[in-house]
């Protein structure tokens, strides 16, 4: 197993109850591949270091992780 980090922004127009739901099913997803989690953070709305579609702000999530390395075909 390999040790991962993942951060994601998810729009601030989105609702804490919808961004807690999105935040779970990110999570659901590494679930099913066996990764096993360390961390799961919601670090909140923070200013981006620039201008994204239109938005300055975003509400962080971040993840850290034990999974299997990918495998190339």
């Amino acid at each position: 197993m390999e040790l991962y980090e993942s951060l994601f922004i998810i729009r601030p127009s989105v609702s804490d109850e919808e961004t807690k739901t999105l935040i779970d099913k990110m999570k659901s997803v590494a679930d099913k591949t066996g990764a096993q989690f360390i961390k799961a953070e919601n670090l909140g709305k923070k200013k981006l270091a620039y201008e994204v579609r239109r938005e300055r702000k975003g509400t962080y999530a971040y993840f850290y992780f034990n999974g299997k390395p990918h495998q190339e075909s």
